[in-house]
């Protein structure tokens, strides 16, 4: 008889590969469903069975409206998923023409990337509004803050993968590292396809002008909880400046 945690397991392989097989709002119901099985269960979705991913696996999708500019929670958010969810991000475009994001990677990497996406912006938001709220003073202090709250999640995850990496017994961690290199060439070789012309640019430094919000927002960074975030399914939509 299969335990309760195989069940699930089970449930969550059917959920992706429709995901992955499906119409598009059949299989965007099924990734919903099986992000939010996972995140309930502490399960990632990357531990499911090779067999049970779509076979097409790598996809671009555009993911920004055409706006004039980016939000402004792009640059941090946009690192936190290519650094630790397998997600690149490529951006075109300018304020005549309009921006566009474009997400590339494994289907259900940019599916859960999509959904964190949301997340984030809306958490990086609120908790600003509540710093400005008890420092009214802080008004220039925004980029400041985001820039804390970056620092300090990306602290936390990076922790978090260690410990895992860590608590990986010996016969596979070796096994892990040839998975993190393919998925490595396998991100960068659908860039290539993908974006045969892309060019890399760097972002501007950012001028911290507030020391006290850049410590607040990276004590907050460090309290946000990416799945219990998700654990409701898809979040609402964030803020756009």
């Amino acid at each position: 008889m299969n335990t309760e945690r195989e069940k699930i397991l089970a449930k969550l392989e059917k959920l992706v590969s429709l995901a992955g097989s499906g119409e598009e709002q059949e299989a965007k119901s099924a990734m919903e469903t099986a992000i939010r099985i996972a995140t309930e269960n502490n399960i990632e979705l990357s531990h499911l069975s090779h067999d049970a991913r779509p076979k097409n696996e790598m996809k671009k999708e555009e993911v920004g409206k055409g706006a004039a500019r980016l939000p402004v929670t792009h640059r941090f958010i946009s690192d936190i998923i290519h650094k630790f969810f397998n997600v690149s991000i490529v951006t075109s475009g300018d304020r005549d023409s309009g921006r566009k994001i474009w997400y590339i990677g494994k289907n259900e990497d940019v599916e859960f990337a999509k959904f964190l996406s949301t997340y984030l912006e809306n958490t990086f938001f609120r908790l600003w509004y509540a710093y400005y709220a008890r420092n009214p003073h802080a008004k220039n202090a925004r980029e400041s803050y985001f820039l804390g709250l970056w620092q300090g999640l990306s602290a936390k995850l990076k922790e978090t993968k260690q410990n895992i990496e860590q608590a990986i017994s010996e016969t596979a961690k070796n096994s892990y590292s040839l998975m993190l290199v393919d998925n490595k060439k396998e991100l960068e070789n659908a860039l290539t396809v993908f974006f045969p012309k892309l060019r890399h640019t760097k972002g501007k430094d950012i001028n911290v002008k507030s020391s006290a919000a850049l410590a607040d927002g990276i004590a907050k960074g460090k309290e946000i909880n990416v799945h219990g975030g998700l654990m409701a399914g898809k979040p609402v939509t964030g803020f756009i400046s």
